[in-house]
């Protein structure tokens, strides 16, 4: 189930052959000096757009992805990596930003078990906010 969602980022992530303009850039770049969040992007090219960012934290949906593939334990659940993970980034003091892909490929994206995690996990445990800025558009994910 993940294993496929990871192939289908790197497949059909929205502009995964495009380069990121660089307004998205200058959009994390205002959000980073606001609050230096972590931020979980589709693709490399939406990876290379945040880290021309100067300390800018960024990671892509499918390492996400795979470390909980790699970390697997036969009772562990996406929905309690996420929250293990996120609890690991709220204790660094870093706030967690999706990119607008990636937010789309969790609540629209092809995978049915992603679509109920983002629907039934995420939307009822977290405060999703949109984050606009210059070419850059997402959410923010912050605990209720």
């Amino acid at each position: 189930l993940f294993a496929t969602a990871v192939v289908t980022v790197v497949v059909a992530g929205p502009g995964w052959r495009e380069p990121i303009a660089r307004e998205f850039s200058a959009g994390i770049e205002e959000l980073y000096r606001d609050r230096r969040p972590a931020i979980v992007v589709i693709d490399d090219a939406e990876l290379n757009g945040a880290r021309a960012v100067p300390g800018a934290i960024a990671m892509k949906l499918g390492d996400v992805i795979g470390a909980f593939m790699h970390a697997k334990q036969p009772d562990t659940t996406f929905a309690g990596f996420f929250d293990a993970w996120f609890a690991k980034l709220q204790a660094e003091k870093l706030p967690v930003l999706l990119s607008e892909a990636t937010r789309d490929f969790f609540a629209e994206g092809p995978d049915q078990g992603l679509r109920t995690f983002w629907r039934e996990h995420v939307m009822q445990r977290y405060r999703v906010t949109p984050a606009h800025r210059r070419g850059f558009h997402g959410v923010w994910i912050e605990p209720k």
